[in-house]
């Protein structure tokens, strides 16, 4: 519900939000809009212009996968330092396109619909995490994963994969 109708979620979860004065109120515009929204500017930013440092957010949007945002940003936290947070962006942008390679490389879709349930229980798990955390977190979500680059032998191209698989090809071809 929260990804889908937030309104709807909020209101029925007052106790559980830390809304209850006017002081936080305005905590949440003047200070957490502002972490958040210039994070988020920071993001969309990296996934315009390839950086060494946010190069996964760049692939991931290559890949047209809106969904990067919400779990890079539910992974950060205020009171971290700037090069905490850049290690948490690294951390979940690699987790990320690794999940996202895989489930190309297996011809699974990423659109918003398939993997909406599946990111939203990210978000939830790793918010709050440090990146220690974050990493062991990860990792076991990957390895719960069914699709891995061993369970497809055979890669096909097709018109539905044609540009992802450019995109795979290009990143292979650079690496080597």
């Amino acid at each position: 519900m929260i990804g889908t109708e937030f309104h709807r979620w909020v209101r029925g979860h007052k106790d559980m939000l830390p809304l209850s004065s006017s002081r936080d109120f305005a905590r949440l515009i003047e200070e957490d809009f502002d972490f958040y929204g210039s994070w988020y500017k920071s993001l969309r930013e990296a996934a315009e212009t390839f950086t060494e440092e946010l190069e996964r957010v760049y692939y991931c949007a290559q890949s047209n996968f809106t969904l990067q945002y919400p779990v890079l940003l539910a992974a950060l936290r205020k009171d971290d330092s700037e090069a905490d947070i850049m290690r948490t962006l690294r951390t979940v942008s690699c987790y990320l396109d690794i999940l996202i390679a895989r489930r190309i490389w297996n011809g699974q879709a990423i659109g918003y619909t398939t993997m909406r349930y599946a990111i939203f229980q990210t978000i939830r798990d790793v918010r709050g995490s440090d990146v220690n955390e974050l990493v062991e977190s990860l990792s076991r979500r990957l390895k719960s994963v069914e699709e891995t680059f061993a369970t497809n032998e055979r890669l096909r191209l097709h018109g539905r994969n044609k540009s992802h698989i450019h995109n795979l090809l290009a990143r292979l071809t650079n690496f080597v």
